[in-house]
């Protein structure tokens, strides 16, 4: 009977061996495409056959006294020899054992000491027939996962179609949204191609679901084809009702940044494979003369760096979800006094633009008026001055100016946060306003190296011992750490629940976190940014909260998106990121029964503020009003545009001019109406008039909403 210690010895064996080949089957089908894996098969077998041979040639081979043509008959009889062994290792067709046979009946330990040579050379076989095994098991692996991704693209049975294109220090990232995309209910039929920063090789894969393969260059494009013209239409990737349906997303990883291309619809014949591929190096190539064998849509591009990616996920975890019972931190809703802290000068100026466009607020004022609050930010850091510099030049609407003035000889806009910038931390924490009744939040922009005491915990004290009834919220970036709300004691100890002297502490920076599938393809959010869309370009009255009431009004709302231009699709986004801040604060003022009109005109404030800080933070200034007309007739003269068509172009792009980045509506909420009395001014002008009236359009001039109506219009939905 074998001992237990054997038994025990034996199992063991077999576990570390399946082990080592479960370890490299999985990391030789990640890392292995078709001309690889044809490399790998070669040097293996080639590695086996020379251990083989050197093994036949120490043990059977070498006895000069049979002469020489004995002797290279053994010779070719090991090589023949070796050529099968070397086979047989890709099937587990030659036993593993610890000594080889030619041990005979000799003692291990002696027959070790006396044939060292042998005994290498026999354990670099067998662990070569280990990677055999692998690449053999990988390779049936592939076969049938290959076969059943490309029936899933035959049958169609799959929700979007997403191509990743990733390059150099970006490919780990597209790792990370490629597995959060396959864990959906619904798989993606997933297409990537990544390129690695030392090789340079493209490696193509297919992924439905749980089930991936390597393709070459040619197969990886064939497929991607058949998956457009098989897509059955209605499956989609995120949970049902979530969004219109789309044909096509295409993702590139490069450069540090993350560009986002989405189709609604896209048309291919037999041959549109390298149209595709231009796609993803282009996803609105210019015409090149030549036919194309594919129509689409104009494709909806954003693209951010993994920097703002992470700033926007923090933003979304600081708004509140749009429930009454989960108001999150209330950015928005309360008066936002942000202290930043830190020397890195691209997050300090991505989040000074973040917290200004979701920190607008408007409180209740004497005499049954409103007060609008804009945010508070101070800046700490001995890059002050490039940050400060940084902002003026890029975003100049965000700092008092004195051109562009009114009648009344007053600046068009307030700037939409009061900024403040110091060279020391503590001059900041003792100097700054602070108030209970205000979101007050400390921002480290830089990790936590670990001191003693806590930086958050001197800090927390010198912001209580000025305001004893303030409970600061610390945002400490930690691109390591799992993102969420953590509880810290004094002593820097992390807790469940808060308790006394607890500090709350959010951790953002993850860049796992910021490549999930929700953050990039943005389901959830540019389903209510095309509705929030359609409000404003047709007056239509969708319900932004309510999906099931919404349903009808979808169609539309994609048509519409899908002419829209890359301004029309980030305003929406911003506005539906916020809108659930303007739902809370009309649920606060039915709470106080406030009246309906004076809560409506609340609310369309509020969306001033937030479009304002909105067009402010993506660089525009205000428009001058006394040039319009001017401007209108010099513009329909050059362009020859006199139809109705052109001239609402025209006078769209005058009062909007994405060029110079102006607006005319970029104003005070209370000089609104000057703003639609300046522009319906144009119908004064006798040139001006002639023009809209050829056109055929001055009824429709004259007959336009005002700004100030837009606003409040948004929250409509919400009367009942």
């Amino acid at each position: 009977m074998p001992s237990i210690s054997i038994i025990a010895g034996g199992l063991g064996a077999i576990v570390l061996v399946a082990l080592m080949v479960s370890g490299l089957v999985f990391f030789l089908h990640r890392h292995l495409n078709g001309r690889r894996r044809v490399r790998a098969f070669a040097a293996v077998y080639a590695a086996l056959f020379l251990t083989s041979l050197a093994q036949g040639l120490l043990s059977e081979v070498g006895d000069a006294s049979r002469g020489m043509l004995p002797e290279l008959a053994g010779v070719a009889m090991v090589a023949l020899s070796s050529i099968g062994t070397a086979a047989l290792a890709f099937f587990a067709g030659r036993e593993f054992t610890l000594l080889p046979k030619v041990a005979g009946e000799a003692a291990p330990i002696a027959w070790l000491s006396e044939h060292p040579q042998l005994f290498a050379l026999h354990a670099l076989f067998e662990l070569l027939s280990v990677i055999a095994l692998a690449l053999t098991a990988e390779f049936v692996i592939t076969i049938f996962s290959d076969a059943s991704a490309r029936l899933r693209i035959r049958q169609g049975a799959f929700g979007d179609i997403v191509v990743i294109n990733a390059t150099g220090a970006m490919v780990p990232h597209a790792h990370s949204f490629s597995e959060s995309l396959a864990a959906r209910p619904q798989p993606a039929a997933i297409f990537s191609m990544e390129t690695g920063p030392s090789s340079g090789e493209t490696l193509y894969r297919l992924s439905v679901g749980n089930i991936s393969s390597s393709l070459d260059h040619e197969t990886f494009l064939r497929c991607l084809s058949d998956a457009v013209r098989r897509r059955r239409p209605g499956l989609r990737c995120g949970p049902a009702r979530e969004l219109p349906e789309r044909c096509l997303s295409i993702l590139s990883f490069r450069n540090g940044r993350v560009t986002v291309a989405t189709y609604p619809s896209a048309e291919f014949d037999e041959d549109g494979a390298h149209d595709l591929l231009a796609l993803i190096d282009d996803p609105n190539p210019p015409e090149t003369g030549r036919p194309r064998t594919h129509r689409t849509h104009q494709a909806d591009v954003c693209s951010y760096s993994v920097e703002e990616l992470k700033v926007r996920q923090l933003m979304r975890a600081l708004l509140p979800s749009g429930q009454a019972q989960n108001r999150g931190f209330e950015l928005g809703l309360k008066p936002l006094n942000a202290l930043l802290v830190g020397n890195d000068v691209e997050r300090l100026v991505l989040l000074v633009v973040y917290l200004v466009r979701n920190g607008q607020a408007v409180i209740p004022a004497p005499e049954n008026s409103i007060e609008p609050r804009r945010p508070r930010i101070s800046i700490a850091s001995a890059q002050e001055a490039r940050v400060e510099r940084r902002l003026r030049r890029a975003y100049p609407s965000l700092f008092p100016v004195t051109d562009g003035a009114g009648a009344e000889g007053s600046p068009l806009l307030t700037p939409p946060v009061k900024l403040a910038f110091f060279e020391s931390k503590f001059e900041m924490f003792e100097s700054v306003p602070l108030s209970a009744d205000e979101l007050t939040v400390v921002a480290d922009v830089e990790p936590d190296t670990g001191r003693a005491p806590s930086r958050r915990e001197v800090w927390h004290r010198c912001l209580q011992r000025r305001c004893p009834g303030i409970d600061p919220l610390f945002l400490q970036y930690d691109c390591y750490e799992r993102p969420g709300l953590v509880y810290e004691d004094p002593y820097g100890g992390r807790e469940a629940e808060k308790g006394d002297g607890f500090k709350r502490v959010l951790i953002f920076g993850s860049s796992a976190a910021c490549m999930r599938d929700e953050a990039l393809l943005r389901h959830a959010l540019d389903r209510r940014a095309m509705l929030v869309n359609l409000r404003y370009a047709t007056g239509a009255r969708p319900d932004l909260f309510d999906d099931a009431a919404s349903e009808p009004f979808l169609d539309d709302a994609v048509r519409h998106w899908t002419a829209c231009t890359p301004y029309d699709h980030e305003s929406s986004r911003a506005a539906a990121d916020f809108v659930a801040v303007e739902s809370l604060l009309w649920q606060k003022g039915n709470e106080r029964r406030l009246e309906a009109e004076r809560l409506r005109c609340t609310v369309g404030h509020l969306e001033h503020l937030r479009w304002s800080a909105y067009m402010v933070t993506s660089g525009y200034i205000s428009r001058p009003w006394d040039t319009l007309a001017d401007d209108f007739v010099r513009a329909v003269s050059e362009q020859d545009a006199a139809d109705g068509e052109g001239a609402r172009r025209i006078l769209k792009e005058l009062l909007r001019d994405t060029r110079l980045q102006r607006h005319a509506a970029l104003v005070d909420w209370h000089r609104l109406p000057e703003a639609d009395r300046s522009i319906a001014a144009l119908a004064d002008d006798p040139r001006a008039r002639a023009i809209l009236e050829d056109a055929g359009c001055l009824d429709e001039f004259l007959a336009r909403r005002s700004y100030q109506e837009s606003d409040c219009a948004i929250i409509d939905d919400l009367l009942s």
